[in-house]
């Protein structure tokens, strides 16, 4: 009797967990429904559809999926500039040393992010996310001063953009159409109260 109970309490746990994922959990049509207004609604649908933990994920767990995914792009960016440096150019070099102090600071404020997305403090991210962009745009835009040289990272930048957006996708569909944040842009100044 005890191993018959045992089993049929594992079997209930089992259809109430089934059941919760199936209630929570993000399927494909809330991610359409996420990328609809995305430039590229390919990568984000893909990305996010891709990912082995969005089955069981709900809004916050996606987010966290997607700020992770956004570290390692920043993590792989990095390691292309170490790669890199193998260059001759010496401007080229010389940037290549500044995008890998861009890209620790880019990793520094994205990490932080995920801090911020594990206690659902939505503003933080959104404020982190555009810190860490920025560390990443820093490299990028450095490329375009005297003497003009073409950056190396670029292809890969563009990629790390797109998951930054990514991110901000999904943290304005967690926080509705009410929100402050609903009105910004995440790739313009913030208003007063939210620029630290």
């Amino acid at each position: 009797m005890g191993a018959h109970y045992l089993s049929s309490m594992l079997l209930s746990l089992l259809v109430l967990s089934a059941a919760a994922v199936s209630i929570f959990a993000v399927d494909v049509e809330l991610i359409n429904k996420i990328c609809e207004h995305e430039q590229d609604f390919n990568f984000c649908s893909q990305t996010l559809i891709g990912d082995p933990g969005t089955a069981a994920a709900d809004f916050d767990g996606l987010m966290l999926i997607t700020i992770s995914l956004t570290l390692e792009k920043i993590q792989d960016n990095a390691n292309n500039i170490v790669f890199l440096r193998h260059i001759t150019d010496s401007v080229v070099k010389e940037r290549l040393v500044s995008c890998q102090e861009n890209y620790v600071n880019a990793h520094f404020w994205l990490q932080r992010a995920y801090d911020s997305g594990v206690a659902k403090s939505y503003y933080d991210i959104f404020y982190l996310l555009r810190e860490g962009w920025f560390e990443a745009s820093v490299c990028e835009n450095g490329f375009k001063f005297e003497p003009v040289r073409t950056s190396p990272l670029t292809a890969s930048y563009d990629l790390l953009l797109k998951h930054v957006e990514l991110t901000y996708a999904v943290i304005q569909h967690i926080i509705g159409p009410s929100s402050k944040l609903q009105e910004m842009d995440l790739f313009k100044p913030l208003p007063a109260e939210l620029n630290r």
